[in-house]
């Protein structure tokens, strides 16, 4: 459940909320955390930085600034449309 491409490597507590929603065992959460404190991904991504609350961005004159989202390349569908 950690390290599986839909889920995002939740950290500890969260690792452990989700699986006690349908699995138990002694020492359940030790568990989770030896395996989430090993996991090789998380070691090299680390974790957050900051906890801070987001900040806006201040409004300039028109086309100061622009923000573009790069992403891609996406998959066709079978109806041919990107996803």
């Amino acid at each position: 459940m950690h390290d599986h491409p839909t889920v995002g490597h939740f950290r500890i507590d969260g690792m452990f909320r989700k699986i006690k929603e349908t699995y138990y065992w002694p020492q359940m959460y030790e568990s989770i955390s030896t395996y989430v404190q090993s996991c090789d991904n998380c070691q090299h991504r680390g974790r957050k930085k900051s906890n801070s609350p987001l900040q806006p961005i201040p409004v300039g004159p028109l086309f100061q600034k622009i923000g573009i989202d790069i992403v891609g390349p996406l998959l066709l569908t079978t109806q041919g449309i990107d996803t």
